[in-house]
């Protein structure tokens, strides 16, 4: 039996509305797409680097997202993000809006803490919520 969770579900903590519940709206080659039952990820602008921390407790064994930045997101942001268990690095990326995004599984078996964090050397606008998105993120337990 295999027993899953939205990734905004999971006890978080974050800066501004990071780990909360987002439609995320991504820009898929010329069209806009909504994608709901995502989390928001905020974006530490000027350097400054946002995290948002995950209490997964080894309960989980799949991590599964798209990291994506969002239709609000200035046009010349270049975001670095990752992904981190237990302190150690497990992935990471950039991302620019409009690029294609792609689904990861990463493997959390016996993560107790997972963190995300999102940083651009930019000059960010205001926002009601953060750039960034963990497209319809989940995690599973077999």
């Amino acid at each position: 039996m295999i027993s899953t969770a939205w990734l905004y579900k999971i006890p978080h903590s974050g800066g501004q509305t990071s780990g909360n519940a987002d439609i995320a709206v991504v820009q898929i080659g010329s069209d806009y797409e909504s994608f709901p039952l995502s989390t928001n990820q905020w974006v530490g602008c000027n350097g400054a680097v946002n995290t948002a921390s995950y209490r997964l407790q080894a309960q989980w064994s799949t991590l599964s997202f798209a990291f994506a930045l969002q239709s609000h997101t200035p046009p010349d942001l270049v975001v670095e993000w990752t992904v981190i268990a237990d302190g150690a690095t497990i992935y990471s990326g950039t991302a620019k809006p409009g690029d294609p995004f792609e689904r990861l599984e990463l493997d959390v078996s016996g993560v107790r803490d997972l963190q995300f964090t999102a940083r651009t050397d930019s000059i960010c606008g205001t926002a009601d919520k953060g750039y960034a998105a963990l497209v319809q993120g989940y995690v599973a337990a077999r």
